[in-house]
């Protein structure tokens, strides 16, 4: 008897099979989640952080608007 016939006798495909699901699965969910309609806003805002102002005042957070 051979290692290969031991090893074979086992069912181990099962394991990376469910791995390859498990992450096509994940994989899926975080493509709708940062695809989504609802993100339209967040990703447009997003492409105009390189024009906002470079500078902050001490204790105020990047990013967030302070009205005055």
């Amino acid at each position: 008897m051979r290692n290969s016939d031991v090893m074979s006798a086992f069912g181990l495909w099962v394991y990376p099979t469910l791995g390859m699901v498990m992450f096509m699965v994940v994989f899926v969910i975080a493509m709708l989640r940062v695809m989504g309609r609802h993100r339209r806003e967040e990703i447009a805002g997003g492409g105009l952080l390189p024009l906002a102002r470079d500078t902050f005042e001490p204790g105020e957070r990047p990013g967030v608007e302070v009205r005055r």
